[in-house]
């Protein structure tokens, strides 16, 4: 089964596929097993896709289609760069995570200053909202690459970004 999904506002594929194996000496396909692969363009049959492997470079095996595809979303939200950053006023709860946990240069300035006052290097790894029902971000936690986190109000966060790109 093949399905697209919009993922940081760009089209990616899934793919999910009953595992086979032998059982009583003929090939059968395990209903309660699947493999999931994603595509950046749509899948032919000579290629699905890339495979998602756990730490020891295996394909995963999920029980369900609904776990493969709940997996699928939030690895691929860490991996895909949007196609452009919006302007910070236009991030809300429904669209952060294309934020969340990418390379970025972050310029910081204070309320009363037109120009960037301090520059962080890292990833956004935690969003705090101002409140309900507002469903505007507050303040983010930025990991820097010495590994400590500095929270930022994100009314002060004049620039983000990106330092590298991804597989999209």
């Amino acid at each position: 089964m093949k399905k697209k999904y919009i993922v940081n506002r760009k089209s990616v594929w899934l793919t999910f596929v009953a595992v086979k194996g032998e059982q009583f000496g003929e090939i059968k396909e395990f209903h309660d097993q699947f493999y999931c692969y994603y595509n950046m363009s749509q899948p032919t049959n000579e290629y699905i896709g890339e495979a998602f492997v756990n730490t020891d470079s295996y394909k995963m095996i999920f029980r369900s289609i609904e776990d493969a595809e709940s997996y699928a979303i939030e690895k691929l939200q860490k991996i895909i760069y949007p196609p452009d950053i919006l302007p910070i006023a236009g991030y809300t709860a429904n669209n952060i995570s294309e934020l969340m946990y990418k390379d970025a240069k972050i310029e910081i300035n204070t309320f009363d200053s037109n120009f960037a006052t301090k520059i962080i290097t890292g990833q956004i790894t935690t969003y705090l909202f101002a409140g309900k029902p507002t469903f505007l971000p507050a303040r983010v936690v930025v990991k820097n690459h010495e590994k400590s986190e500095i929270m930022v109000s994100f009314q002060e966060i004049r620039k983000i970004e990106f330092i590298k790109n991804n597989i999209a």
